[in-house]
């Protein structure tokens, strides 16, 4: 069997969960026309619009918004050039221990 058959199967065992919607007789027709146009499924079109919009969105919803304020005093702390206090010494020790115990080869 061809490779492109097979990574095609794996990657249609994969999907075992469904997202139903109902939308108008003549959306559907202009969806499976795009489809055809694109030589897809309907499925594989729909899932090819609708997933980078669906990360974009998530990624976007996930990225921190400072104020122009709030920006300037981050960029001030990433400037300082003072020594770690006890606090962040003790964090970041804590920190690399985590590391270590989570990736540790068994």
């Amino acid at each position: 069997m061809p490779t492109s058959v097979k990574s095609k199967i794996r990657k249609e065992a994969k999907r075992i969960s469904r997202l139903d919607f109902r939308l108008s007789q003549e959306n559907k027709r202009l969806i499976e026309q795009a489809a055809m146009i694109n030589e897809q499924t309907v499925s594989d079109f729909v899932l090819s619009v609708t997933l980078p919009i669906a990360r974009e969105r998530v990624s976007h919803e996930h990225l921190t918004k400072l104020s122009s304020h709030d920006r300037d005093i981050f960029l001030a702390l990433l400037d300082d050039e003072s020594e770690p206090n006890e606090v962040l010494k003790q964090g970041f020790s804590e920190y690399q221990d985590y590391l270590k115990s989570r990736f540790e080869t068994k």
